[in-house]
Protein backbone atom coordinates (compact mmCIF):
# COMPACT_ATOMS: atom_id res chain seq x y z
CA UNK A 1 0.00 0.00 0.00
CA UNK A 2 1.48 3.83 -1.08
CA UNK A 3 1.75 6.37 1.34
CA UNK A 4 -1.02 8.23 -0.26
CA UNK A 5 -3.35 5.36 0.29
CA UNK A 6 -2.99 5.31 3.71
CA UNK A 7 -3.55 8.57 4.00
CA UNK A 8 -6.53 8.96 1.66
CA UNK A 9 -7.94 5.75 3.95
CA UNK A 10 -7.44 7.84 6.91
CA UNK A 11 -9.31 11.06 5.84
CA UNK A 12 -11.91 8.98 4.40
CA UNK A 13 -12.98 8.00 7.89
CA UNK A 14 -15.25 10.15 10.45
CA UNK A 15 -13.20 11.92 13.58
CA UNK A 16 -14.74 9.71 15.79
CA UNK A 17 -14.75 6.19 13.95
CA UNK A 18 -10.88 7.13 13.77
CA UNK A 19 -10.27 8.31 17.19
CA UNK A 20 -12.45 4.87 18.37
CA UNK A 21 -9.90 2.46 15.63
CA UNK A 22 -6.68 4.97 17.31
CA UNK A 23 -7.23 3.86 20.84
CA UNK A 24 -8.41 1.03 20.44
CA UNK A 25 -5.03 0.17 18.68
CA UNK A 26 -2.80 1.46 22.29
CA UNK A 27 0.86 1.94 21.99
CA UNK A 28 1.61 0.66 18.42
CA UNK A 29 4.90 -1.17 17.98
CA UNK A 30 6.61 0.15 14.85
CA UNK A 31 8.70 -3.02 14.39
CA UNK A 32 5.94 -4.74 13.63
CA UNK A 33 3.82 -2.47 11.19
CA UNK A 34 4.14 -2.93 7.76
CA UNK A 35 5.67 -0.45 5.69
CA UNK A 36 4.30 1.53 2.83
CA UNK A 37 5.10 0.13 -0.90
CA UNK A 38 6.92 4.23 -1.69
CA UNK A 39 8.70 6.02 0.70
CA UNK A 40 12.60 5.38 -0.12
CA UNK A 41 15.22 3.75 1.61
CA UNK A 42 13.54 4.58 4.91
CA UNK A 43 9.50 3.78 3.62
CA UNK A 44 7.05 4.96 6.61
CA UNK A 45 5.08 2.21 8.07
CA UNK A 46 1.54 2.42 9.08
CA UNK A 47 -1.19 0.18 11.05
CA UNK A 48 -4.03 -0.88 8.70
CA UNK A 49 -6.76 -0.95 11.58
CA UNK A 50 -6.58 2.76 12.32
CA UNK A 51 -4.61 3.82 8.97
CA UNK A 52 -2.29 5.92 10.98
CA UNK A 53 0.87 6.59 9.34
CA UNK A 54 4.71 6.59 10.97
CA UNK A 55 7.84 8.03 9.41
CA UNK A 56 11.00 5.97 9.67
CA UNK A 57 11.80 7.50 13.43
CA UNK A 58 8.65 6.80 14.23
CA UNK A 59 7.08 10.58 14.13
CA UNK A 60 3.03 10.37 13.66
CA UNK A 61 2.48 11.78 10.16
CA UNK A 62 -1.30 12.21 10.66
CA UNK A 63 -2.14 11.67 13.55
CA UNK A 64 -6.20 11.45 14.47
CA UNK A 65 -8.62 14.86 16.40
CA UNK A 66 -10.90 14.27 19.44
CA UNK A 67 -13.72 13.97 17.82
CA UNK A 68 -15.10 17.08 20.07
CA UNK A 69 -12.02 19.52 18.53
CA UNK A 70 -13.94 22.11 16.15
CA UNK A 71 -14.14 21.23 12.74
CA UNK A 72 -15.88 17.99 13.66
Amino acid sequence: MTLEAVLSRAGQMNRAERWTLWTACGTHQLESLPRTETGGAKRPRYCPKCWTAFSADGVLWNPPCLPTELGV
